[in-house]
């Protein structure tokens, strides 16, 4: 199996916010989810990042 590993790009945003949901869905705290893909992209892509992240595709 051929795993390739990258940096993380706004057009994964959308897969990011569906993994934190389903993460507070199995912690029973979905409705503590407020966060969406405009305030994703601006913490994450803004001229002061606050968070990276890494993609792991086959």
């Amino acid at each position: 199996m051929n795993i390739k590993i990258r940096k993380g790009i706004k057009e994964d945003l959308p897969d990011i916010l569906q993994l934190i949901k389903d993460l507070a869905e199995y912690e029973n705290s979905l409705e503590e989810v407020t966060i969406n893909l405009q305030q994703l992209e601006e913490d994450g892509f803004g001229d002061n990042p606050n968070f990276y992240f890494i993609v792991a595709t086959k």
